[in-house]
Parts: C-alpha cells; structure tokens; sequence
C-alpha cells in the first residue's frame, strides 16, 4: 500500500503503483489565484481613479462652491465603490 501526502491537496492512498493512480496537477491552483488578482484588480482600479479626479479637481479648479461640489459627488462614487468593495 502506497501513501502519498501533500498539505496543499490532500492524501491519495493505493494498494500498487497501477492501481487507483491520481494526480492532481497546479491548474486548479493557478486559477483560483488568477481569480483572486482579478478580483482585487476590479475592487481597486475605482478607487485609484477616483482618488486621481479628486486630485485633478483640487489642482485644476479654482472656484471654491464648483470644487467643493465636485469633491462631494467624488467621496459620494468612494463610498459607493467602498460599499460594493466589501460585499465583494
């Protein structure tokens, strides 16, 4: 009887080396890791883009009612985008 353990995956257990063979390679894996990269990727591109508007709306306008305007409709998309973030 043979036993081949590994933490990752499990144990496979077979009385001869033709009998019951099973292997489990690295693709699962991978993409379930690709999965996770892509959903961090789509909780934090919003927020960096709406932190760089915010920036370009404190350097670029100058009346002081239409900036703060702009920057409370901005931090109203952040919450959103916070809120959809942790229901993620």
């Amino acid at each position: 009887m043979r036993d081949k353990s590994d933490a990752e995956l499990g144990t496979v257990v077979s009385r001869s080396p033709g009998e019951g063979t099973f292997t489990v390679g690295a693709l699962p894996v991978l993409l379930q890791r690709k999965k996770d990269i892509l959903d961090w990727m789509r909780i934090l591109a919003p927020q960096e883009q709406l932190a760089d508007a915010q920036e370009v709306v404190a350097e670029k306008v100058s009346d002081p009612e239409v900036r703060e305007q702009l920057n409370a409709l901005l931090e109203s998309f952040a919450d959103k985008q916070r809120t959809l973030a942790e229901e993620s």
